[in-house]
């Protein structure tokens, strides 16, 4: 259904968006994370979050700080959910998860885990429950629940590299967001995702060839991105195209690419740019941008709590947590 901003869902979504864009910003705040940087130990990083939107979440989990801030982004989504005037524009997030869920579940069977141990490791905020992609994998069912998730269980079936599942489930994701876009047609959503096809056809034609194994990256190719496979068809290609990006962080991304071939900082760069992307879209309250933001935003907070506590538990040394933090977030 096309949503007419004219009409009165434009109000709803001016009253949406600015709820969400508040929300946003009441988030960690510099002074948490530095708090919480400095900590002692587990025990003072929660007296921290305390002191945070998190208190209820962690009396609920009993302390447990994993538990507080998963149970928080549920939240989260169950709040966008409930304020979006067409919640089904919001499934190009959940989307996501339910790929992701089922590469899971693909390789956890693959490594004999336990049914209760791949479930653990599966997010609960996509479409479909983890236990329902589960019996349906093990059943041979997938097909009635997405095309796009066999596709995986039969590269990881017919023993499919670790990578090539990978790029089946990205494939195959972002097949499955174009076909949901081009039944919304929502303007800002088409920017969005034609920024995450851009990024990942960028980072693929980077990382294939310097995995030596003859695999050519305009096989992996995703259309509906600005770019032609011919246009990435070598690692100069893709670097040059990241430098248009003009972006400083993005300048440093490729040089340390080109001196050592590691990806870390490309990877932290096109997660910049997505932020910084998204952060733009968002001033436009009548949108639904800032309820995007709000729940990515609530993602990258509990992957930042998760990796100080995880390195508080291990006695990590601060400015080595630093350093890993500039890393992974």
């Amino acid at each position: 259904m096309k949503i007419d901003y004219t009409q009165s869902v434009y109000t709803n979504y001016y009253y949406a968006s600015t709820r969400a864009y508040l929300k946003t910003h009441a988030l960690l705040y510099t002074e948490h994370i530095e708090r919480l940087l400095s900590a002692r130990d587990v025990a003072e990083c929660v007296r921290v979050l305390e002191d945070t939107y998190l208190a209820p979440f962690l009396v609920d989990a009993n302390m447990n700080v994993s538990n507080a801030v998963e149970a928080h982004v549920a939240s989260v989504k169950h709040e966008i959910v409930s304020m979006a005037p067409e919640p089904r524009i919001l499934d190009i997030l959940w989307l996501k998860y339910d790929f992701i869920n089922v590469r899971t579940i693909a390789k956890g069977i693959r490594a004999q885990l336990a049914s209760e141990a791949i479930l653990g490791l599966c997010f609960q905020t996509g479409t479909i429950p983890p236990g329902v992609l589960l019996d349906a994998y093990t059943a041979h069912t997938l097909r009635h629940l997405h095309d796009g998730f066999l596709c995986i269980q039969n590269i990881a079936e017919s023993n499919g590299t670790a990578y090539e599942i990978d790029v089946a489930k990205n494939k195959a994701y972002f097949s499955a967001l174009r076909t949901l876009q081009k039944s919304i047609k929502d303007p800002f959503v088409a920017k969005y995702i034609v920024v995450l096809i851009d990024l990942y056809n960028l980072k693929t034609a980077l990382r294939i060839p310097r995995l030596n194994s003859g695999l050519k990256a305009e096989n992996f190719f995703v259309p509906g991105g600005t770019f032609v496979p011919i246009e990435l068809k070598t690692t100069d290609d893709a670097c040059k195209r990241l430098m248009s990006y003009q972006q400083g962080q993005m300048k440093t991304a490729v040089e340390a690419y080109n001196e050592c071939g590691g990806f870390e900082h490309i990877d932290r760069a096109m997660d910049e740019f997505q932020i910084e992307f998204l952060r733009k879209e968002a001033y436009a309250l009548w949108s639904v941008a800032p309820l995007f933001v709000y729940f990515i935003a609530s993602k990258n907070n509990a992957q930042r709590i998760r990796t100080i506590v995880s390195a508080k538990s291990n006695g990590i040394p601060e400015a080595d947590l630093r350093a890993l933090l500039r890393k992974k977030i």
